[in-house]
């Protein structure tokens, strides 16, 4: 969900030439979710990923950007593919320019969506794709360290690690999709009219 405003704020660090690409700031909607899918949201937003933003969901490219990316390879992780080549452009982060995403609503669909983008993104790692490191040292250990000074917090990041945990040990057993299914999440898309 993006308000107009957000979208006109995104785009004004392209239009005035200030930037190649810009990013805002994605709020997950938890209001649908279950109570331990809104944990893990809580632990994952700890990561030092987000202090300065998430790249992914909703961005602007200059048309020099769109003109060397487009036609995009066959990927799964195509926000992380673009986060990746565009690592070293000009860059800014827009905290106004917010949006919501509708999270999965339970916890067998959030454990699918963190194995495809895992899956993805080690895709890409296998095929080359590195650019820079888009996620800053510290991942689940920093988000950890964070929640240790906030007793509030501490179920949060254990939920978030634990989900992560089997994700990584269920990608180790069956590194593929099953029958080239396409791990999407069903439960927070509205149904069609």
């Amino acid at each position: 969900s993006l308000p107009e405003a957000s979208l006109m704020r995104l785009a004004a660090p392209i239009l005035e030439g200030r930037a190649d690409v810009a990013y805002g700031r994605m709020e997950p909607d938890l209001a649908a979710a279950a109570p331990l899918v809104r944990a893990f949201y809580r632990g994952w937003q700890l990561n030092p990923y987000f202090d300065d933003g998430k790249f992914g969901g909703v961005f602007a490219l200059s048309n020099q950007i769109t003109r060397g990316l487009f036609p995009l390879p066959e990927v799964v992780a195509d926000d992380e593919y673009i986060a990746r080549s565009t690592a070293f452009r000009r860059r800014a982060h827009v905290p106004e320019a917010g949006f919501a995403v509708a999270v999965p609503t339970t916890l067998r669909a959030l454990f699918s969506i963190r194995r495809r983008s895992r899956r993805g993104t080690d895709a890409l790692r296998l095929r080359g794709v590195c650019g820079a490191a888009t996620k800053p040292n510290g991942g689940f250990g920093t988000a950890a360290l964070r929640a240790a000074r906030r007793p509030s917090r501490w179920f949060d990041v254990a939920v978030y690690g634990a989900v992560m945990s089997a994700v990584a040990i269920s990608l180790k057993l069956s590194p593929a999709a099953p029958n080239g299914v396409w791990e999407r999440d069903e439960t927070s898309r509205l149904p069609s009219a």
